[in-house]
């Protein structure tokens, strides 16, 4: 019998298939185990170099979904901060619109602090108004404009009382009212000469000031104002008709004006109050209507003067620039010929915060890519100062049983303090932040989309789809056990299995 023995590039050849086997075997076992972590990790690689080419789209996609996330935080904060400003407005404004409702200029009933019921509210609104502009969350002031870590208006107490050296609203609103009214006639003098009668102002930046005279009186003559100080004259030629009227009309410190409107009345109808009666001779009737001229002229000056030159003090001392209030030069403030700019040595200034032309743009939110929103705001905004401007003054004044002319100088006060904001509305202002608010929303909506597209992108390169990893998973280990079997056989193979 012949023996074949085994050739040396036989047995070489089934060594370098061993070695092949057991190669691919290892990358098959490397496989499913990539296979198995990212079953159990969710991602397609545990390292940067893991994805290849794709790891710079990686690295840019979690860039921008990082702005996303710091994006979406500051959009959280500012709709909360918008959410409580609208309520903080729309409070005020609220408590504004009620208490005009609440003030009756007519028939108003005293209590026994010389106030009525209407100004104990408007106290309490002023209060409250003040509390509001001074809200914050987390140290962070909403109308200190830049400022924010500064509380932008002072205590009710301090801003009509004062505190120490520095003068209150109080304090100011009574020096002003004694330059204006000075002797009680408003700063104005009146004269007759023959069958003349004139109204001349003061020279100083006081009382009540002339407009306009206008004139249907039968057989008189008027005159404008003119001259330095203005002057406005009558002159009679012979008898007005029973019922003609002269008005004069005057400038008031707060802008607005009143009239005095004289009716002409005949001798069986003596003149009274705003009447002046038709004397026998022109000069008769010029005397009368001076003296009923001289009698209105005091009682506007105790009313509509009085009521608008603490609304114009007021007006002054809430004012928008962050300064101090004027100061009238004095005493003795009832002969005053000038005023003078206060200091923070001698005078209060009631707003602390920033003071900005542009209020909305002190505090701005990126909340995309685009343009900041802006949702700043500042107390000394016109409208918040001339709100409170208002309530102060309803606040402050007060009307002694002693005032003959009290339930007409308080009417003139409530009209006031009921009177249009101005330049710029509580509603303006919460427009705007309404408009902020759509804003950040609409960028909420935007990022969330976007948001998803990327995540989604991410998600196709970082995380494996679970269906193909579980069947390539499935089609190795099959590979696998097929390797190790043949790789077993061969592990077997020797020279006494083959001679056998």
């Amino acid at each position: 019998m012949t023996v074949l023995w085994p050739t040396a590039a036989s047995v070489s050849q089934d060594s370098v298939r061993t070695r092949q086997t057991a190669s691919m075997f290892t990358q098959l076992r490397g496989t499913a185990e990539d296979l198995q972590r990212q079953l159990s990790t969710g991602q397609v690689a545990d390292t940067w170099a893991g994805l290849g080419a794709d790891r710079f789209r990686s690295l840019d996609l979690r860039a921008r979904l990082a702005n996303f996330d710091t994006w979406s935080d500051t959009i959280s904060r500012t709709q909360t901060r918008l959410t409580l400003i609208d309520q903080f407005i729309g409070q005020i404004d609220k408590n504004r619109t009620s208490l005009r409702n609440e003030l009756s200029p007519s028939g108003p009933v005293f209590l026994s602090s010389n106030q009525t019921v209407g100004q104990d509210i408007a106290r309490s609104r002023l209060s409250e108004a003040i509390d509001m502009l001074n809200q914050q969350v987390d140290g962070v002031y909403f109308f200190a404009g830049r400022a924010s870590d500064t509380k932008p208006v002072l205590p009710m107490a301090t801003l009509l009382d004062g505190v120490g050296a520095q003068a209150g609203l109080r304090t100011l609103i009574d020096e002003r009212r004694q330059a204006d009214l000075g002797t009680g006639t408003g700063r104005l003098a009146t004269s007759i000469a023959g069958a003349t009668v004139s109204v001349t102002e003061d020279a100083a930046p006081f009382g009540m000031k002339l407009a306009s005279v206008t004139s249907n009186l039968a057989n008189a003559t008027t005159t404008a104002p003119a001259g330095a100080p203005p002057s406005a004259s009558v002159t009679l030629a012979g008898d007005p008709r029973d019922g003609d009227t002269l008005t004069f009309t005057f400038n008031l410190p707060d802008g607005g004006t009143t009239d005095i409107v004289l009716t002409a009345r005949t001798t069986d109808n003596p003149g009274v109050g705003d009447d002046f009666a038709i004397g026998a001779t022109p000069a008769d009737t010029a005397a009368n209507l001076k003296a009923a001229l001289d009698t209105q002229i005091a009682r506007k000056a105790a009313t509509a003067l009085s009521a608008a030159s603490a609304m114009a003090t007021a007006r002054d001392f809430f004012r928008t620039d962050g300064t101090a209030p004027t100061r009238v030069v004095g005493p003795p403030f009832a002969s005053a010929t000038a005023t003078t700019a206060g200091t923070a040595a001698d005078t209060v200034i009631w707003y602390r915060g920033d003071t900005s032309a542009d209020p909305r743009a002190t505090t701005t939110a990126r909340v995309d890519e685009g343009q900041p929103v802006g949702v700043g705001g500042q107390a000394n905004e016109p409208a918040f100062a001339e709100t409170l401007a208002q309530l102060a003054v309803l606040a402050t004044e007060t009307y002694p049983s002693s005032d003959a002319n009290r339930v007409e100088r308080y009417g003139e006060m409530v009209a006031r303090a009921k009177a249009p904001a101005g330049a710029q509305t509580l509603q303006e202002i919460q427009q705007d932040f309404g408009i902020a608010s759509a804003r950040v929303a609409t960028a909420k909506a935007r990022n969330r989309d976007t948001q998803g597209t990327l995540k989604d992108a991410l998600s196709g390169i970082e995380q494996p789809d679970t269906n193909t990893v579980v069947a390539a998973l499935l089609s190795v280990q099959n590979r696998l056990q097929a390797s190790y079997e043949t790789t077993s056989m061969l592990s077997k193979m020797s020279l006494v299995n083959y001679l056998g």
